[in-house]
């Protein structure tokens, strides 16, 4: 079936059908793979790519926000307090960050319904937004194949023709 009927206005059930096939596809291969994306988001070297970003930000925290959010804290905190306080933070969340992402992925990536149909709907506006640039690109060529074949026939017709004839 042509992505465009006689009239002109493009085949939304045809586009349709082939965007949840491949969105049906993709949540498939999502889920079978989805323990090795779990596994990879949350090991040990992806922890440790983001133990500076950690470290930086905690002790932004307790430098500048606590001592803002509670002033008395911060004349009993010295330099060694809070590089303490900074390495238990930060050994807290390495605990804790595989297992709230985790758990992230498998509710909102993994196991989301919705998923599926927001790739369904992109796929779809893809294609729709794609197919006639392609059909266009399609069509010229073919007519330009059927012009040239059209052209050696007549040609040759021509020239058997003439042969005849003489």
């Amino acid at each position: 079936m042509l992505p465009y009927s006689w009239m002109g206005t493009i085949q939304k059930g045809w586009i349709a059908g082939i965007a949840e096939k491949i969105s049906n596809s993709l949540q498939n291969q999502l889920k079978e793979n989805g323990p090795k994306l779990v596994a990879s988001i949350t090991n040990q070297n992806t922890v440790e790519k983001i133990r500076p970003m950690m470290e930086e930000e905690v002790e932004k925290f307790l430098r500048e926000k606590l001592p803002a959010q509670m002033p008395m804290i911060s004349m009993f905190i010295g330099d060694r307090t809070i590089n303490q306080l900074k390495e238990i933070f930060v050994s807290e969340v390495e605990v804790i960050f595989p297992m709230f992402m985790e758990k992230y992925v498998q509710e909102n990536i993994l196991n989301n319904s919705s998923l599926n149909d927001q790739i369904k709907e992109t796929i779809e506006k893809t294609l729709v937004a794609s197919i006639p640039q392609i059909v266009k690109q399609q069509s010229f060529r073919f007519l330009l194949i059927l012009l040239l074949a059209g052209g050696v026939i007549g040609l040759a017709q021509v020239g058997m023709s003439h042969l005849l004839l003489n």
